[in-house]
């Protein structure tokens, strides 16, 4: 089985600058990876194209792996497979023709690379000039997820949403499931807002009393069907760790995503402002020291999220707060895994999302739909991080502070027993 080292790439920052480099890639990404590499004054030993377009890498000869087989499995090398899109199919041919198996060589995803740079862009083998340019993007990236956050509030919709009063509103804290139900529903043209909350972010009071209030107000009063879900705490944490972190910006693709969000250096005073942004806060804690050791990065950021208590506390900073809705006054009832909620002119589904695959004939029922089917989305086993997420998901070790911030929560047992929170628990390492 051929082995992919993100994670170690992470730790050992200094394979990029000691073993010889090889990119196996299409064309958006080896162009990346080479203009990193350049800006690192490293060379590139191989470049190997994976389809048969013709690109060009400045005076880099391009090659197919067949005729560079012997000398990579001959010397220390790292090969970085440079495709945003094709990288699974790489890694089973690397796999099929026996590139990754030796002892000498290192295999690592373009993601891997980038987040790599990303957690040691303070390394001081970086030269000064180039150290200040991956500053610069960390910075615009904080900028970026800052305005992503706004997708999370402001709801997009269109005339033909405004006029169906059928609209089904989606309403839930983040990575519970969601976009599953968006996507099944999207698949039968069924009409739907998607969204995680309607705070406005300060700076934004304008677009909201333009756009996000007048929703507000039709949506408040009219009849309506909201579906909203709760998650296996442990692995929504952990699912939201890697958030985000696939996403392309132009030509850089080290992205930030909900872990490297508040990671930050000694002596970074700029970057520490935009990290302490009140809001950002409320969402991914206060900023933790960054470290290349990604497992135990990883359970900081994830006992930052326990304590936080944000997946539970959701239903009253947002439900309660804009419907007048108080989920923990209504029986949940556990063995089935959802409850309805009707008051007023709103009708609401709580469901889990480890029960919604059997809960398909409820689900099509509640939004009208006969045979109504699920449709998977946004998983991360589809994603170019699942290297780097399986490797922490099988190494991380939970500490006691964190799962104790769910094992004794009122509002954790009011959709779970102990003995289910438990059974979550034993899927990680803890202590």
């Amino acid at each position: 089985m051929t082995q992919i080292y993100d994670y170690h790439l992470i730790k050992n920052f200094d394979w990029i600058f000691d073993k010889k480099i090889v990119l196996y890639g299409d064309e958006d990404g080896i162009h990346h990876v080479c203009d990193a590499i350049k800006q690192l004054g490293l060379p590139a030993a191989h470049v190997v194209k994976y389809d048969k377009t013709d690109i060009s890498v400045g005076s880099i000869s391009v090659q197919q792996i067949k005729q560079i087989y012997s000398d990579i499995n001959a010397e220390e090398y790292l090969l970085i497979v440079s495709s945003y899109d094709n990288f699974d199919l790489i890694i089973a041919h690397l796999q099929e023709i026996g590139i990754g198996k030796q002892e000498n060589g290192y295999i690592c995803t373009i993601y891997g690379f980038f987040m790599s740079l990303a957690i040691n862009r303070t390394n001081k083998r970086i030269p000064i000039e180039y150290r200040e340019i991956l500053k610069s993007f960390y910075a615009i990236n904080l900028i970026r997820r800052r305005h992503k956050m706004t997708q999370g509030f402001l709801p997009s919709f269109s005339g033909d949403i405004v006029s169906d009063n059928n609209a089904i509103f989606i309403y839930q804290p983040g990575k519970v499931g969601s976009s599953t139900i968006r996507a099944s529903l999207n698949a039968v043209n069924k009409t739907c807002v998607h969204v995680h909350w309607l705070t406005p972010l300060p700076g934004y009071d304008r677009i909201w009393n333009k756009h996000g209030a007048a929703f507000y107000n039709w949506f408040k009063n009219q009849p309506r069907k909201i579906i909203t879900l709760v998650r296996d705490p442990f692995a929504r944490d952990f699912s939201g760790l890697f958030q985000n972190t696939d996403v392309r910006y132009f030509w850089y693709p080290f992205i930030i995503g909900n872990a490297v969000s508040n990671m930050y250096f000694p002596g970074e005073d700029d970057i520490q402002d935009l990290i302490n942004d009140r809001d950002l806060i409320a969402l991914f804690g206060k900023p933790v020291l960054a470290s290349n050791d990604y497992c135990d990065y990883c359970v900081k950021v994830m006992t930052q999220m326990g304590r936080m208590n944000y997946q539970f506390d959701w239903f009253d900073s947002q439900l309660k707060k804009y419907f007048d809705i108080d989920v923990y006054t209504y029986h949940f009832d556990k063995k089935i895994g959802y409850t309805i909620i009707q008051e007023g002119n709103l009708e609401i589904l709580v469901l889990r999302l480890e029960n919604m695959k059997k809960l398909e004939k409820i689900i099509g029922e509640f939004v009208g739909i006969d045979n109504f089917k699920l449709f998977n989305a946004n998983e991360a086993g589809n994603k170019i991080y699942k290297y780097l997420y399986n490797y922490v998901r099988e190494n991380i070790t939970l500490p006691k502070e964190y799962f104790d911030c769910y094992m004794n929560n009122e509002k954790a047992l009011h959709f779970y027993t102990k003995e289910e929170l438990q059974g979550f628990l034993e899927k990680f390492k803890h202590e």
